[in-house]
């Protein structure tokens, strides 16, 4: 009863502070509730730390993160940062509606709100427009929708790549 109680009480002090989980994506998703669901939550209204852990996945409309624990980190703001680990973690969002959901895969996933920017670190992947990046690390930028890959101990320090030609991109 207290778990359920602990994730009430932290689904309603991110809602109340009127957190958007992520600004950019679909223009109506910052307007959409906050979904969480987890097995167990550890709330710190003061420090603006909350600890998700037991197959957390949150929502904001088209928007998902998705892993065995995720942490995330709020000011006055908003949530600033949100850092998902799982084997993998899951990252998707639909950046426009003519666009297909982008897709990211890796042990660790860091979202940081200020810049936009997401890090896939460890096995991370990600998939874009029928495009597909692997490496052990992929830096995300939803704004500009750019990549940056980099190579690891894997596959000889390298990035793997397969880029579709424009007349199969939609």
């Amino acid at each position: 009863m207290k778990l359920i109680s602990n994730l009430i009480v932290g689904i309603i002090a991110i809602s109340a502070a009127g957190l958007s989980l992520l600004s950019w994506a679909l223009p109506n998703d910052k307007d959409k509730p906050i979904n969480i669901k987890a097995k167990s939550a550890d709330i710190d209204d003061k420090s603006g730390v909350y600890i998700y852990t037991g197959n957390v996945i949150i929502t904001q409309g088209t928007i998902q993160i998705r892993g065995d624990k995720v942490t995330l980190y709020s000011d006055s703001n908003g949530i600033n940062k949100i850092v998902a680990v799982g084997r993998p973690a899951h990252y998707r969002e639909k950046p426009a509606e003519n666009k297909e959901l982008i897709k990211a895969y890796g042990r660790t996933i860091k979202y940081y709100a200020t810049n936009e920017k997401v890090e896939v670190i460890t096995n991370a992947k990600l998939f874009q427009e029928g495009n597909t990046f692997t490496g052990s690390q992929i830096d995300y930028f939803a704004k500009t929708q750019k990549v940056n890959a980099k190579g690891g101990k894997t596959n000889e320090g390298r990035v793997e790549m397969v880029l579709q030609p424009r007349s199969k991109k939609k």
